[in-house]
């Protein structure tokens, strides 16, 4: 149940999506910072599982508007008397259904940690539709209350506590800001998003590591085309699916870094799962 609080004049319902930019992690020797994006973050099989499933399992839960009696609380059912009814159930605004709403809200709180929604009203006080505001600032009033400001179309409004929903994941100590379990968690994601990289990068090649090829190179060129040619020679045994490469007398491979298995690829994207598991409390 929501409290909606009191009647305010209806604000601009105009919303703009802004992304945040893509970070990442120094994992297997990757340049990065300790963050990492929300598109990144998807791209993590467990993680998108885990946001899935609780967002797909908040939006499925039946949702009632009650109202406050004499004797204590009772469900409106009819839509007439209370436009809410309708909202909740069917659809919050002209294009957006009540599921897709609560979907999106949850999403935005398990990535971003934080879903704002402005609440408009009619003459009688009464919620008829409801729109997300999509990065919206907040900051606390001297007398403790909030405001919401949210910039779409070169157009600032400002809103007051009791004209939106906000939902947050974890506030910090001061109880305005929010903390953001992809930015908290960014090492673990992070490292997830890199360990799938990696092994992408390493099947595209073959299932070869990167080599390095020593040999007796006349010239800076001649290395560089003796290089080019392990190379191909390189993909093409991988494609017919041999098992041996000849390569000049006098020339040596090495291999560059270690190897998937002494780097346990496997068991480190089983652990980066269990820690994903952990962020979002659900079992692995």
């Amino acid at each position: 149940m929501f409290g909606f609080g009191k009647k305010q004049k209806p604000e601009a319902r105009s919303v703009t999506v802004s992304q945040s930019s893509p970070d990442f992690l120094r994992v297997f020797g990757i340049e990065a910072t300790a963050s990492v994006s929300m598109e990144e973050a998807l791209g993590v099989p467990a993680v998108w599982a885990a946001i899935n499933f609780i967002s797909g399992t908040v939006a499925g839960l039946p949702l009632h508007v009650y109202d406050k009696t004499d004797t204590g609380k009772k469900r409106v059912k009819d839509t007439k008397a209370n436009p809410s009814v309708s909202m909740l159930h069917d659809a919050v605004n002209d294009s957006l259904s009540s599921f897709q709403w609560r979907y999106d809200m949850m999403v935005g709180v398990l990535t971003e940690g934080r879903s704002v929604t402005y609440i408009e009203r009619n003459e009688r006080g009464q919620p008829i539709n409801l729109f997300p505001l999509p990065r919206a600032t907040v900051r606390q009033l001297a007398n403790g209350r909030k405001q919401y400001t949210y910039v779409a179309g070169g157009k600032t409004t400002v809103y007051d506590q009791e004209d939106v929903i906000d939902l947050t994941f974890m506030l910090r100590d001061d109880l305005v800001r929010h903390r953001s379990p992809l930015r908290q968690c960014a090492v673990a994601i992070g490292k997830a998003a890199n360990a799938n990289d990696y092994g992408s990068k390493l099947f595209k090649n073959g299932g070869l590591p990167a080599f390095t090829l020593q040999g007796p190179f006349g010239s800076e060129k001649s290395a560089a085309r003796a290089a080019d040619n392990i190379a191909d020679a390189t993909k093409e045994a991988a494609r017919k699916g041999a098992n041996v490469l000849a390569i000049p007398l006098g020339h040596k491979l090495d291999p560059l870094g270690s190897d998937p298995e002494k780097m346990q690829l496997v068991e480190t994207q089983r652990f980066a799962v269990e820690e994903i598991a952990r962020i979002y409390s659900l079992p692995p």
